[in-house]
């Protein structure tokens, strides 16, 4: 394999490495109790077996938000109809996140692929540098 070929794919297999992002910190903090009227009811022993759990989410879509949109995971706006935010995350006990990388061939030239692409990797790079008191890379695990 080519030098640069090898740094491409060691750069997304670590992006793609657990975005233990989502981080261990926050699998370490206990999640805020979710009492949200219009959530079904969830049972005491369903919530504490959830919130001792590592719960790993293992397909995001957001690196298209952060790159199109400028979207910032750290957005705390409620009218936001995102998935997935640092609150929500919290909330949640979400302790790890993979944000997938993937190119829309309808909307992005074939020849800015590998472009595009790096875009999105260095877009969840540029959140974890907004967020590092609540997010991590994990570059393995």
């Amino acid at each position: 394999m080519t030098t640069f070929k090898l740094f491409s794919f060691k750069r997304l297999v670590l992006t793609f490495a657990v975005l233990l992002t989502l981080n261990c910190v926050l699998a370490a903090q206990k999640a805020a109790s979710s009492d949200d009227p219009n959530n079904p009811i969830i049972t005491a022993r369903a919530r504490a077996i959830h919130d001792s759990a590592i719960v790993v989410d293992t397909h995001a879509d957001t690196p298209q938000r952060f790159l199109d949109e400028n979207f910032d995971i750290g957005n705390t706006d409620p009218k936001d109809i995102g998935h997935i935010s640092l609150n929500k995350v919290r909330s949640g006990n979400l302790g790890a996140e993979f944000f997938s990388i993937w190119v829309d061939p309808g909307t992005v030239a074939k020849e800015h692929f590998a472009q595009h692409t790096l875009d999105l990797i260095d877009s969840v790079y540029e959140q974890v540098a907004r967020h590092p008191d609540r997010m991590i890379m994990a570059y393995s695990v």
